[in-house]
């Protein structure tokens, strides 16, 4: 009896020492591997299996499923499906901290998690939040020119009795949701509350098969978005309390791609236009400064980079011209291998037929210049200082030029001051930034953007 009182008293010492690790734990990568802040949350069914999920609000990270969980003998092991990135560490004797290494595409890096009563607070100043001092309404448009899409979204109007100017906003490349939610932001209901309060009347809207829109986001392309967009235009001319003649379209990123579209496309709908961070040339091209501007942003000196530069160019030329996943692999590799990353041939793959997309090869070659010189309405161009991602050294003076060739005669194109790609107050523009900046639109380009649509749409 003793023996196995001994046994049993063992057994139960080590399944206290692995429940231990249920609950929140906290992390963050060393400042020169990224600095990104990681939460871990634990559980145990009854059964003995753990599941778990990782937060990372500086990379707009929540919720994400982790797989492979295991603690044993006080060891946690876990990985992050399809990411290449697994974590080992080691549970402390008092059950406070565990010491490891995550791995992440064959890279280690040192990593201490630490017990938490819960992931991180992510402070959102700019978070509207009630009383609305304005009408809000549910919307669901569909678009009569796509069969089976059906765009929900949210109208709101101004307080009184009107007619109010109004405007859409379109989102930005991705499968975005009606407030373009990014790293923890949500810069498009922000902007509408700010020019709901002050005097518009916003509808924004989520893409085809994003949250409550019916449709097929994957094989949608540029093209089916301002489809789309022209819609909820249509719509929103025609709801109470809406000045059908002073309604006019805003796009950020590839939404200006599309707002010039749909403004040429049925002159008289849309009264303005609205680009923030808007493209002027091929998407071959923005994404290949886009890579080289983001690699610098990493400390990649010149030499690695003139190697990226040559090697994304000959990508991004050959998937354009229509070569095969095949035929991309071996650029692909040689991309990742001027990158220095491991160059397997699976995350090669994955790579390659992402450029094989509908979406992505419609986007390398469209050229936007003829569209922004067809525009006949007055025009709001700004773009970030800092935009790393649709650089305005590279495209403001294309829009330029077009806007003087087609003969647009109300135009505004500004570059904001200390602004990245989202609009937010920066330092460098890098991609790493957007989470940890607590700001979600620099209040100068909301200020901007409202007397703007205000001053084109007095009477």
């Amino acid at each position: 009896m003793r023996w196995a009182w001994l046994l049993l008293t063992t057994m139960g010492l080590a399944l206290a020492a692995d429940d231990i690790a249920a609950g929140w734990w906290q992390g963050q990568l060393a400042k020169e591997l990224g600095g990104f802040r990681l939460a871990v949350h634990l559980s145990r069914a009854d059964g003995g299996a753990w599941t778990g999920t990782l937060d990372s609000p500086d990379q707009g990270l929540a919720g994400v499923p982790l797989s492979e969980v295991s603690v044993v003998d006080g060891t946690l092991r876990c990985a992050i499906r399809g990411a290449q990135t697994s974590f080992e560490g080691k549970l402390a004797a008092d059950g406070q901290t565990i010491v490891g290494t995550l791995t992440a595409r064959g890279t280690p890096l040192p990593l201490t998690f630490a017990r938490a009563t819960g992931t991180f607070v992510v402070n959102r100043p700019q978070e509207p939040r009630p009383p609305f001092p304005y009408d809000i309404r549910e919307a669901q448009v569909a678009n009569a020119d796509a069969a089976g899409v059906s765009l929900a979204g949210t109208l709101t109007v101004p307080a009184g009795a009107g007619p109010w100017p109004a405007v859409v906003l379109v989102s930005g490349s991705g499968p975005n949701n009606r407030d373009e939610e990014v790293f923890g932001h949500r810069p498009f209901a922000v902007l509408a509350d700010h020019l709901s309060r002050n005097g518009v009347a916003v509808l924004r809207y989520d893409k085809r098969g994003i949250g409550g829109s019916k449709g097929d986001y994957a094989g949608a392309t540029t093209a089916d978005f301002a489809s789309d967009a022209g819609a909820c235009l249509r719509w929103l001319r025609q709801q109470p309390g809406i000045a059908g003649d002073r309604v006019g379209l805003l796009g950020h990123s590839e939404g200006g791609l599309v707002v010039p579209v749909v403004a040429n496309r049925a002159p008289g709908e849309a009264a303005f236009v609205v680009l923030l961070g808007g493209p002027a040339v091929t998407g071959a091209d923005i994404l290949t400064r886009q890579t080289i501007l983001l690699s610098r942003t990493q400390g990649v000196d010149d030499t690695a980079l003139a190697a990226i530069e040559k090697a994304h160019r000959a990508l991004v030329k050959r998937a354009a011209e229509g070569a095969s996943a095949e035929e991309l692999r071996p650029l692909v590799k040689a991309l990742m291998a001027a990158q220095g990353s491991p160059a397997d041939d699976r995350t090669a793959d994955a790579v390659a037929g992402g450029l094989l997309s509908p979406w992505m090869k419609g986007f390398l070659t469209y050229d936007p210049a003829p569209a922004l010189r067809g525009l006949k309405v007055p025009v709001l161009a700004l773009t970030g200082e800092l935009d790393l991602q649709v650089e305005p050294g590279q495209n403001l003076p294309v829009m330029v030029a077009a806007f003087e060739a087609g003969g647009v005669r109300d135009y505004t194109v500004s570059k904001v001051g200390g602004v990245n790609h989202l609009l937010q107050p920066a330092r460098t523009g890098g991609v790493d930034e957007y989470a940890k900046v607590e700001m979600t639109t620099e209040p100068r380009v909301l200020a901007q953007i409202s007397a703007w649509i205000l001053s084109r749409t007095a009477r």
